[in-house]
């Protein structure tokens, strides 16, 4: 991905939660995995709750931050702990040094899970949050936005769905990663048109100063 293209992405992240919602008429992100049909499903035959056992295991990771986990706040949130790592990053490659630094596999771990949720919203502005995850080259954490992308929206009815090459993207990692490009490259004009009309919502409902 060009630079130019992470720089459109962010702006569009920024734009939309300059315009965010306040935290009284947004629903938890669990809560709607709950209630969303479109998230039923079973594991080994088996019902989970929030039909992710993934999702299960963000909960528990996660369970530091307060409750309700709503899309504004869990963008937010990743937003700076994907930032924060990536800032780590960076100064050790600046500084040629190859050990990573202590706890950095722990934080990564931490930012997979937060993808997770943001996946299970469903939510224009979390797609475009996970996209800025997907083009941070060096994320460890970085695959996980790729698996919610793959896991929550491809099979959406809402968005188009390019050709995929199996139930779960053909051949592993590198099919899925090119299923979720093409996903991305067929829908990025469609998730930026809602993330404006969330925007225009916002400001009709006097929210859009709410940080």
């Amino acid at each position: 991905m060009r630079f130019s293209e992470k720089l459109g992405i962010a702006f569009a992240i920024l734009v939309s939660l300059n315009a965010g919602f306040a935290a009284d008429i947004e629903e938890d992100i669990l809560e709607h995995a709950l209630k969303n049909p479109l998230l039923n499903r079973t594991y080994d035959g088996k019902t989970v709750k929030y039909g992710n056992p993934a999702l299960i295991e963000a909960e528990k990771e996660l369970c530091d931050i307060p409750r309700p986990w709503t899309v504004h706040k869990m963008v937010r949130i990743y937003l700076r702990e994907k930032a924060i790592w990536m800032a780590k990053l960076k100064e050790r490659i600046r500084d040629n040094n190859p050990e990573m630094w202590p706890n950095a596999l722990i934080e990564a771990e931490r930012i997979a899970h937060l993808a997770t949720v943001l996946g299970a919203s469903c939510d224009p502005r979390a797609a475009l949050a996970l996209e800025s995850g997907i083009a941070e080259e060096g994320l460890i954490g970085g695959m996980s936005a790729i698996e919610a992308i793959h896991t929550y929206f491809l099979d959406n009815p809402r968005y188009k769905r390019p050709p995929i090459e199996g139930p779960f993207g053909g051949n592993g990692g590198p099919a899925m990663i090119r299923d979720v490009k093409r996903w991305l490259r067929l829908n990025r004009a469609q998730i930026r048109s809602e993330v404006q009309a969330l925007i225009r919502r916002g400001r009709a409902l006097g929210v859009g100063q709410q940080k």
